[in-house]
């Protein structure tokens, strides 16, 4: 047997261990990164809670991270031993229809890593060089903290989002979810020039942590406040948002969004809904008489994700005001009972603390 690494393995529902396992063994065509820092995403946790259809078991999830490159294959070019990197873990094919048109967050065969692939929720992670030739590879300047490019994959979540949403200086957005995800939309909207930011959620405490950060104008909670449409038109002389963003995965964030929606605004379905139940129930005479267009939103492009990284690194947003908690990643079920709790925004690892 070969070195051993420490590493939280995925075992099943509610199932991760920390344990020895085999330290990765790259060939040619693949390099190695030492994890400096890994951040518990809600798609870990929904993994944790109820599997996933692409993670077969045993196996080391976590994708948003970032690392020194330890190792480099023969056939690996563009990266060298010693580099700060962090990398977004989906890797386009490059060569189908969505690809070859700019769309690679929409790719036939994008495997990930942390999901087809063993993550980095480990002291090690290899990484397939066909990254650097997708450009999900992102150098980290000296000086830059690991922990907020770790953030990528959110961040450029995000920033695909309101670049989809087109959100430019004048716009009043709406955000329906105060998540990490909702902050990071309420911090690039900033960012691009949203005049006025709306920002919802039904947990009151979540709210009041998102409150204390500042990153909006208002704040609505859908448990105490009453009603959401009286209130987003009190806010904006009547009119509604002219932008809105569902952030979360209620069915009930949906209808109301199309509800709180200027006359030829736009509503973002940024996030998924339940598999077994997406039906949405949507009234489409709100779509058809207030002239709305209803978008999706999902993933992002290498080039989105470069510019992310560059944006959480220079902080041009305040990002590290979501990193609620660190933690050594031997105390990685802490980290998700904190998550499954709705006590943390997000949770970064570092696999070198004891």
């Amino acid at each position: 047997m070969g070195e051993m690494m420490n590493a939280g393995v995925y075992y099943g529902i509610e199932d991760i261990r920390y344990e020895s396992v085999p330290k990765p063994e790259i060939n040619d065509d693949e390099f190695l990164l030492k994890v400096r820092a890994v951040a518990i995403c809600g798609s870990d946790l929904r993994t944790y809670l109820h599997g996933h259809a692409k993670v077969k078991t045993p196996q080391i999830l976590g994708h948003e991270f970032a690392g020194d490159v330890v190792e480099v294959g023969a056939n690996v070019e563009g990266v060298k031993v010693g580099e700060r990197l962090s990398v977004h873990p989906g890797i386009p094919c490059g060569h189908c229809y969505y690809c070859q048109r700019g769309l690679q967050n929409l790719c036939v065969d994008r495997p990930g890593i942390g999901t087809v692939l063993p993550g980095a929720f480990a002291e090690y992670v290899k990484i397939p060089k066909k990254t650097i030739e997708a450009g999900t590879v992102f150098h980290i300047p000296e000086g830059k903290k690991y922990e907020l490019a770790a953030l990528g994959d959110p961040a450029v979540s995000a920033l695909h989002g309101e670049e989809e949403l087109d959100v430019r200086l004048g716009d009043t957005l709406c955000i329906l979810g105060s998540g990490s995800i909702g902050i990071l939309h309420a911090m690039i909207a900033r960012l691009k020039g949203a005049s006025k930011i709306i920002l919802v959620n039904r947990s009151p405490e979540r709210l009041e942590k998102a409150k204390a950060m500042g990153v909006a104008d208002h704040y609505f909670c859908l448990k105490t406040d009453g009603d959401l449409r009286e209130f987003v038109m009190s806010v904006t002389d009547g009119m509604g948002a002219n932008k809105v963003c569902v952030a979360n995965t209620a069915k009930e964030s949906a209808v109301q969004a199309l509800t709180i929606a200027a006359k030829g605004g736009t509503v973002q379905f940024f996030a998924g809904f339940p598999k077994d139940d997406p039906a949405l129930g949507v009234n489409g005479n709100l779509i058809h008489y207030s002239e709305l267009h209803v978008i999706g939103s999902f993933g992002s492009t290498p080039r989105q994700f470069q510019l992310a990284e560059k944006m959480l690194v220079d902080e041009l947003i305040p990002a590290e005001k979501v990193i609620t908690h660190r933690l050594p990643l031997s105390a990685i079920n802490e980290g998700f009972d904190l998550m499954r709790k709705g006590e943390c925004f997000k949770v970064i690892l570092d696999p070198t603390q004891e």
